[in-house]
């Protein structure tokens, strides 16, 4: 399964992830369940459903309370806040997204970090559009970022020095929002 192909379709993954659901149920892989609602989640996501988004991205945080995964805790936050910001509800996107940078600050998780600029970005578009470029600049120029994420992030060629340290950058992106 390839989510972060654009020429994937997003239902055709949600079914797959769904059916790898069902056969985890009950063997007690709780990493492995814990992925496969993750997929369905980013997929119901890129389908259009954020309201099922956030179903599958809290039953990815309930599958990890057996087997926690902080990795895949930050990623269903970044998901719970891309489908708030859908669902025009700023406040909660906010929240989640600021539990995700957290999370991904505490593992040091870099690609996780350019998850969060990209969603970050998105969020401030109009208060802060220079802010929000240079976020994309920083994510298409940087070495960890990976294929999808320099696609999303393209938009922006910038000139922006790349930091070594995304920790700074995130702060200072968190803090627009007062």
């Amino acid at each position: 399964m390839r989510l972060d192909d654009p020429q994937a379709d997003p239902l055709e993954v949600w079914e797959a992830a769904r059916a790898l659901e069902l056969v985890l149920q009950g063997s007690g892989d709780q990493m492995r369940l814990g992925t496969a609602l993750y997929l369905q989640a980013r997929a119901a996501l890129r389908a259009g459903d954020p309201g099922a988004a956030l179903r599958l991205a809290a039953e990815v945080h309930r599958a990890h309370e057996t087997f926690p995964d902080p990795t895949f805790q930050a990623a269903a936050w970044i998901t719970e806040a891309e489908a708030h910001y859908a669902l025009f509800r700023t406040p909660e996107a906010r929240r989640a997204l600021r539990l995700a940078a957290q999370a991904c600050l505490d593992l040091g998780d870099e690609v996780g970090l350019l998850e969060v600029l990209l969603v970050l970005a998105a969020d401030l578009r109009y208060e802060a559009p220079a802010f929000g470029e240079k976020l994309l600049a920083v994510v298409a120029r940087h070495p960890r970022s990976n294929a999808a994420q320099r696609r999303r992030a393209a938009r922006s060629p910038g000139q922006e020095a790349v930091p070594d340290d995304l920790r700074a950058l995130v702060t200072e992106g968190l803090a627009q929002f007062g």
